[in-house]
């Protein structure tokens, strides 16, 4: 789900990026095992379409070495997991719903923050996300509709799972929202309350970019 009616551009990782993305695949794994076993599985069951994401990635980031979790300065691109602090202006995923229903323009978010600040997104940021997650105790969102750039996608059931702690579930295709894209959602809420519904995946961003985030 790229927003765009064919395939992004893409380059192929060479040997030794692909041996840096394989490893902090499984670096992620591990870590998330710690949650329990089925939560580190999702980054090794979801590798393939990362993979492809930072083909994507590293054609829109010209000239640049992808260096994984790693990756320092501007001549790098790494990726980290999506976190809210640069997604979600009021730094969380949670919100309070006070009707049930659907509630338009959940995130509304342009991937080109302002000049000069550390967390501009302009040119040094792409989004890869395979599922969405649910950080509320009692998930109230039932159905999702995720629109990127000018595409609004069907509508998605959100058949949460209960995975490591944290409520699940896949999307129906791999959301990649491109250097300088845009992309909002709908959600539709059951019951009223506390919502948490979250992109999970990662983000591909120039080092320098990365290095502001951690």
């Amino acid at each position: 789900m790229s927003g765009t009616p064919t395939p992004p551009a893409y380059e192929s990782l060479d040997e030794n990026e692909l041996v840096v993305f394989d490893s902090d695949i499984k670096r992620l794994a591990s870590m998330y095992s710690r949650f329990g076993s089925s939560l580190g599985q999702v980054w090794l069951e979801d590798r393939d379409a990362l993979l492809w994401s930072c083909s994507i990635a590293k054609k829109q980031f010209t000239g640049l070495e992808f260096r994984g979790l790693r990756a320092l300065g501007s001549s790098t691109f790494g990726m980290q997991v999506i976190r809210p602090i640069y997604i979600n202006t009021t730094q969380t995923w949670l919100a309070s719903y006070t009707a049930t229903g659907w509630s338009t323009l959940v995130w509304n978010v342009a991937l080109s923050g302002t000049t000069g600040t550390a967390r501009n997104t302009q040119n040094r940021v792409v989004l890869a996300a395979t599922r969405y997650v649910n950080y509320a105790t009692s998930p109230k969102a039932r159905e999702l509709r995720m629109v990127v750039g000018p595409t609004t996608y069907p509508v998605e059931l959100l058949d949460w799972a209960y995975i490591g702690g944290l409520y699940m579930t896949r999307a129906i295709g791999t959301v990649l929202v491109s250097k300088n894209g845009t992309f909002s959602t709908d959600l539709n809420i059951e019951f009223q309350g506390v919502d948490g519904t979250a992109l999970w995946g990662v983000a591909f961003g120039t080092g320098d970019w990365l290095n502001s985030e951690t």
